[in-house]
């Protein structure tokens, strides 16, 4: 099936998908942060690089939903 989606259509619902999974993907490094033990110090810190990470990448897709 073919969608005949205008640009500006096109370009809303895929930020809304970028928004979707990044938001998962924030609460799965949460999931695993928390999840560690106090010995896994460096996958605890690799978790929270991701959630760093996540949350930069969901703040400017929200910059760019807000400006568009």
């Amino acid at each position: 099936m073919v969608l005949n989606l205008s640009p500006a259509e096109f370009v809303r619902r895929s930020l809304e998908l970028n928004l979707f999974f990044l938001r998962i993907m924030k609460e799965h490094a949460i999931f695993l942060e928390a999840g560690f033990v106090g010995k896994d110090k460096a996958f605890i810190a690799r978790a929270d690089h991701f959630k760093n990470d996540f949350t930069a990448l969901l703040r400017s897709v929200k910059r760019t939903v807000r400006d568009h």
